[in-house]
């Protein structure tokens, strides 16, 4: 299994369309936020969902997203804040 530098692991599932659509359907209902440092559309989104968070791009609101657990979210911002410094 891939390692993620924030510290998470990369899994593959089966595809199952029920899930899918489940899962879309759950994500229509989110409000979407960007940071205040966005000035233009080619930003990422995200989203608190009941599981964690939800990022998407923002050019593209109906394309793939990723989805954090808060454990692996917080690992993340971490990771990206340490990169930026």
């Amino acid at each position: 299994m891939p390692s993620l530098p924030f510290g998470g692991t990369i899994t593959y599932g089966e595809y199952s369309p029920l899930r899918v659509e489940s899962v879309m359907a759950d994500t229509e209902r989110l409000q979407w936020r960007k940071s205040t440092r966005c000035d233009n559309a080619t930003c990422v989104e995200v989203a608190e969902s009941a599981g964690g968070v939800v990022l998407r791009d923002g050019k593209d609101p109906t394309g793939p997203r990723l989805t954090f657990t808060a454990r692996q979210w917080t690992a993340f911002l971490a990771w990206t804040r340490q990169r930026s410094q």
